[in-house]
């Protein structure tokens, strides 16, 4: 499905204040760092943070909106200490890096307040991700590289020992350690060339690895700054978005394998900031999880949507407002 089959109807909606409401319901990804998804509510909504009620229950795939009112029942037995441990205040910024999905609004419950309540009496304690860089989660090159080489290296050098022995070459020992050696060094080169031609200026910190994020602040309202996003899509080759949530701020589109190379999955999150500007994440990385040499290509995704945001944002061309949310069944996402 093209971009474009999203940017079909005006939004009547006009959002005053804020995206966010309290009620408001989500799927979210990576809570506490996990692989599963979980459904969480929005019980206050500040500037600063964000209070959430995370609900019992881990999913292995992200719950559809039919669900909400099943996945969203109290169990019995928990009870208001529980309740108040089941309550988080995070970061706005964090609450985006959950790639969260709207599901629905529902009346807060008294149960799913204890834990707010508490950190209100305790005079507002620490918030989860207030201090979240993006910075600490780059590779070193150094172990980037040696991944690389020995990833590559080792099956040469067994596959290249069996042929030697299999033809009763002399100095097989030698030559195998040398083959492999020289396929792993290769491979090294290739990806150190391939992230230099795209390397781009404007990225502070680059890994040679085959995932690539970067973060930018954008002038632009939250609702220009998201439809930037989506437009930004189309100037990936091959790329179609394969979840587009406006509420959450959450984009995730896929580029498909190729003979050539393999597939990417790119990651857009939105966030709104306590001074003003606008947060985006962007994420590229190679759909095959094991990939360590990818010839730049996420990086060039993660350097085109990053052109395309500044050069649109700073031009500060009309915006027509017509980004609206994919509901339909889509592929799941390893995001």
């Amino acid at each position: 499905m093209e971009v474009s089959s999203y940017l079909h109807e005006v939004t009547e909606r006009v959002m005053l204040n804020d995206h966010l409401s309290e009620g408001d319901i989500f799927s979210i990804f990576g809570f506490n760092g996990d692989g599963v998804f979980r459904v969480t509510k929005l019980v206050k909504v500040r500037a600063n943070c964000l209070h959430l009620f995370v609900y019992d229950g881990e999913y292995s795939k992200r719950p559809a909106d039919t669900e909400l009112d099943s996945v969203i029942k109290i169990p019995v037995w928990i009870d208001s200490q529980l309740s108040r441990e089941m309550s988080l205040p995070v970061s706005r910024k964090l609450f985006s890096l959950m790639r969260p999905v709207y599901m629905g609004t529902r009346p807060l419950d008294d149960m799913e307040l204890n834990g707010y309540r508490q950190w209100c009496l305790t005079g507002g304690g620490e918030i989860v991700g207030s201090h979240v860089s993006l910075d600490d989660e780059i590779d070193k090159n150094s172990r980037v590289y040696g991944r690389i080489f020995f990833s590559f290296s080792m099956p040469s050098f067994l596959s290249s020992g069996l042929y030697f022995l299999a033809y009763s070459v002399k100095s097989w020992l030698l030559y195998s350690v040398l083959t492999g050696i020289a396929f792993g060094a290769i491979m090294v080169i290739l990806q150190w060339g391939s992230i230099r031609r795209y390397r781009h200026d404007t990225l502070r910190k680059i890994s040679a690895s085959s995932i690539q994020f970067h973060e930018i602040e954008m002038t632009s309202s939250y609702n220009e700054a998201f439809e930037l996003g989506v437009r930004a899509l189309s100037d990936i080759k091959s790329c179609h978005p394969i979840l587009i949530d406006r509420k959450g701020g959450t984009i995730e589109g896929r580029v498909r394998s190729s003979l050539m190379e393999d597939g990417q999955e790119i990651l857009l999150v939105f966030h709104k900031s306590e001074s003003g500007p606008v947060g985006c994440v962007v994420w590229s990385e190679s759909i095959a999880g094991t990939t360590t040499v990818d010839m730049g290509r996420n990086l060039l995704n993660v350097n085109t949507i990053i052109s395309h945001l500044k050069s649109s944002s700073a031009s500060k061309e009309p915006f027509s407002m017509d980004v609206v949310d994919n509901k339909a069944a889509k592929p799941e996402s390893k995001f």
